[in-house]
């Protein structure tokens, strides 16, 4: 990649400067997992990504089955996006376990840092992309995610691996396609996956990458409507949906975060007995029609409410502090200050000279919009942002240039 992915009239990224980038990410994120436990048991989402991973690999397809936690229920066939899964299986079906599939994050975690700089190669910041390179190396939330067994890190490199790709007819359908396996991972990078497609320059261009992107993520939608009977990217989109959109949401000591079905249906007669599965009666495409439904019902129900908590959500998107309530929220809290806040600040005033005069970071803004727009139909903490930590910190890096009057070169 480092080698191929220069812009015409220009020398093709240092492989040297990518090698020690990955290095750099490798070695902070490997110093974390070993102050820890690598083989410690999978927690909260952790879980049904390793359980998932199992089932495919022993032949078992996409079967999330957690027994311990819903005792007696069907498994669920769809409620986990396939790719993450897909790529630790063969990891599980050579004996690997929980200490594997963090280090196999890790890896991939540690590749989105020379992959930000591939990408920034073909703009004006070209010159200075080792910088937001670096920081993206160095980043706790990068770095957090990254030695966990979650599908973020993984989402995050083929967006930017689809960001690094040619201005070209091939280098669209590239685009297009790995940006349809960024949402086969992670399925909340759709409207940005949907965005970066249409910055894409050129009608022709973008039709092909949108084409790309619709063609890599079909074959999973096709295959959730045969079992369920209509088109679906997972069956977790409606408690996500219902988590973020209701007045439990909205009445939470911090508005714009998820609560738990516990909590939407707290005092409900017919609230789910099986948590965020939902109704043990309705089945899986059931239980996710009807959380969607709840959602969208509460919205139309209440729409100063519904807006209210929107602007929450903005908030929470730029807020420094997570507002976590775990044992570790005076280190996040902390943490955000002295890195969040001074990003997203310098990052207002990059984008907005960009969105003026620089149209090659279009893409970058791209990215960064279509995480917000996602951040405000579901909701917003620090996890849900993360895609967009990369376009923030390029941002950051154009509005400290401008602030000091840095000239940058124009894009041939």
């Amino acid at each position: 990649m480092c080698e191929s992915a220069g812009v015409t009239g220009r020398n093709p990224p240092p492989l040297r400067t990518c090698a020690l980038l990955f290095a750099a990410a490798l070695a902070v994120r490997a110093a974390l997992l070993l102050s820890g436990d690598p083989s410690a048991a999978p927690v909260e989402d952790e879980r049904g990504y390793a359980a998932v991973a199992r089932a495919v690999a022993e032949g078992r397809g996409f079967e999330l089955s957690l027994p311990d936690v819903f005792p007696g229920a069907a498994p669920r066939t769809s409620f986990r996006a396939p790719l993450w899964p897909a790529v630790l299986a063969p990891v599980a079906a050579l004996g690997g376990g929980e200490a594997a599939f963090r280090w196999t994050a890790s890896v991939i975690g540690a590749a989105c840092a020379p992959l930000l700089f591939v990408a920034l190669q073909r703009t004006t910041l070209a010159r200075f992309a080792w910088i937001p390179a670096a920081a993206l190396a160095l980043w706790p939330t990068q770095t957090y995610t990254s030695v966990r067994i979650l599908s973020e890190p993984l989402a995050t490199a083929l967006t930017l691996g689809a960001l690094a790709t040619a201005d070209s007819r091939g280098g669209s359908l590239r685009r297009g396609a790995l940006l349809g396996l960024a949402v086969l991972a992670r399925p909340a990078a759709l409207p940005a996956a949907a965005l970066v497609c249409l910055a894409t320059p050129g009608w022709g261009r973008r039709a092909l990458a949108f084409a790309a992107c619709a063609a890599a993520v079909a074959p999973w939608v096709a295959r959730n409507a045969s079992i369920h009977g209509r088109p679906l990217l997972t069956t977790n989109s409606g408690v996500t949906l219902v988590g973020g959109n209701s007045a439990a949401a909205l009445a939470a000591a911090h508005p714009g975060k998820w609560v738990g079905p516990d909590a939407v249906y707290a005092g409900d007669a017919d609230a789910p007995d099986l948590g965020m599965w939902g109704w043990s009666g309705l089945g899986e495409a059931g239980s996710d029609r009807r959380f969607s439904a709840d959602a969208v019902a509460w919205i139309s129900a209440h729409p100063a409410d519904a807006a209210t908590l929107a602007a929450w959500k903005a908030v929470r998107f730029v807020d420094p502090d997570t507002r976590s309530g775990k044992a570790d929220a005076g280190a996040k809290r902390l943490l955000g200050w002295l890195t969040w806040f001074p990003a997203i600040l310098l990052a207002g005033a990059g984008l907005a000279v960009a969105l003026r005069r620089d149209r090659s970071l279009l893409p970058m803004a791209a990215l960064l919009g279509g995480t917000f727009v996602t951040c405000l139909v579901f909701y917003a903490d620090a996890r849900m942002r993360s895609p967009a930590e990369p376009a923030v910190l390029a941002f950051a890096t154009a509005g400290a240039l401008a602030l000091l009057r840095v000239p940058r070169p124009e894009v041939r």
